[in-house]
């Protein structure tokens, strides 16, 4: 849980060391952007919740 903590952005060495991750919240933050590449070793993420951040770019990659 890292709600509330001005994160700006998210980054695959932030996540990608839990792999069994099944619930993310990223809410109330200062989040703009968002590649969700960086979720690519997190097969098992069931739930992110982005809510109350100011995203206005979510990118994504093949």
């Amino acid at each position: 849980r890292c709600v509330s903590n001005f994160i700006t952005e998210l980054h695959l060495s932030d996540i990608s060391f839990l792999s069994q991750l099944t619930v993310l919240r990223l809410s109330q933050n200062r989040m703009q952007c968002l590649d969700i590449s960086v979720f690519k070793f997190n097969q098992d993420l069931e739930y992110l919740d982005l809510s109350h951040n100011q995203l206005q770019t979510i990118l994504c990659h093949p």
